[in-house]
């Protein structure tokens, strides 16, 4: 497996069919080696239903489906421990991570990057939260000895070495952009 894309989703009815369409079609102009995890967070819409239904039509997507909301990160651990491709790719499903990005990401890791950030321009949250993103991101790199890059949310794409570290380190309620940056 080349490839493995990671997408938490919660109630993300609305976006799931535009986003397998984008995935597959950016994937398959990488490679034809990939999986496509949707991690359902305890959805309450038809998300589930329609993953099942992609699911029958496309063997390269894999599900897990959370008994109730857990919670973002805890739908991104379970995605690593399922992925199984040389490289990982960790993106939200709500279409604020363009699929399309996969495509330089992984072509900056064939140059040996462990781990290729996608750093956000511009956010569709409103003011106030894009103001407390922007301060949380800043204050932390302030009081912490491992730099993260300003604005680098979840999307991602890291090698197989990285994700077998991040998936054996203890701690149980893990804070990826921070463990991704200190690996």
């Amino acid at each position: 497996m080349e490839i493995s894309v990671v997408a938490p989703v919660y109630n993300e009815s609305g976006n799931l069919p535009e986003l397998y369409k984008r995935l597959t079609k950016t994937l398959k102009s990488i490679t034809q080696r990939y999986e496509i995890i949707f991690i359902n967070d305890g959805s309450t819409d038809n998300t589930e239903s329609l993953i099942r239904k992609i699911r029958r039509n496309d063997k390269k997507v894999k599900a897990v489906s959370f008994s109730r909301n857990f919670g973002h990160m805890a739908a991104v651990n379970a995605g690593l421990q399922v992925a199984r491709g040389q490289r990982v790719v960790l993106m939200d499903a709500d279409l604020q991570d363009p699929p399309e990005l996969i495509t330089q990401m992984y072509r900056q890791s064939l140059r040996g990057s462990q781990v290729v950030y996608a750093v956000k321009e511009h956010r569709k949250e409103g003011p106030l939260r894009r103001f407390l993103f922007s301060l949380f991101y800043r204050l932390l790199n302030q009081i912490s000895s491992y730099k993260m890059p300003l604005d680098a949310g979840t999307f991602s794409l890291m090698t197989k070495d990285v994700v077998k570290i991040l998936n054996r380190m203890p701690e149980r309620n893990k804070y990826f952009s921070g463990l991704r940056a200190w690996v």
